[in-house]
């Protein structure tokens, strides 16, 4: 028979565990990015900088949150939320956040000249408001939560963070498709492009 404990911190450590191997997987992939577009704007490196330090610090406090549970409280069910609980998940809306204006300001390069109000531009400014529309939900479910105390009582806090997670899918869904659009659009162009330069090399 499973142990009533499998559900909670067994969901814990399996998150933990898979969350430090993604965390690796981005510093690597911040270094080879340094290392390999060093011209690139200091808008992007920056938009870099600040998503690694945002998941730094989310990773730190999710290992600090899990230290305080299984070592200096260990025996002890914890039914509370503490503050590191609260940080962890207001970085890890920040990050997002971060991450869909940077591609909400792609789509906008990719696309602007088609017109004021073209269907790109509309488009873009959905993103933008879907993203900051999920922020705002998720700086609000993160208050809500450390205010409660509780993860009894986190089902009070269903709405907001329905809403959260619906923007944050729309917004996500909706650059897929802008970009995915886009791109379909240029492939013949690049197809072009590739051939001429296939052509050129053969000579």
């Amino acid at each position: 028979m499973a142990s009533p404990l499998d559900s909670t911190y067994g969901v814990w450590i399996i998150s933990l565990f898979l969350e430090a191997i993604l965390y690796g997987i981005g510093l690597l992939q911040t270094w080879l990015y340094f290392m390999a577009r060093p011209s690139d704007s200091a808008f992007i490196k920056n938009s870099v900088l600040v998503v690694f330090f945002v998941e730094t610090v989310q990773i730190v406090f999710f290992f600090s949150s899990s230290y305080s549970r299984f070592v200096n409280l260990f025996g002890v069910p914890q039914l509370e939320l503490i503050w590191e609980d609260s940080l962890q998940l207001a970085a890890a809306y920040l990050g997002a956040f971060v991450v869909q204006i940077f591609f909400a300001t792609r789509v906008y390069k990719l696309t602007k000249g088609q017109g004021k109000f073209s269907l790109a531009t509309i488009g873009m400014y959905a993103i933008f408001v879907l993203a900051v529309t999920s922020l705002v939900a998720g700086i609000a479910q993160t208050v809500w939560s450390y205010k409660l105390r509780s993860y009894l009582k986190l089902g009070e806090t269903k709405a907001v963070t329905t809403v959260q997670s619906a923007t944050s899918l729309a917004c996500d869904l909706l650059i897929t498709l802008f970009l995915c659009l886009f791109l379909t659009s240029q492939k013949g162009d690049i197809m072009k492009q590739a051939s001429f330069f296939t052509s050129v090399d053969e000579r």
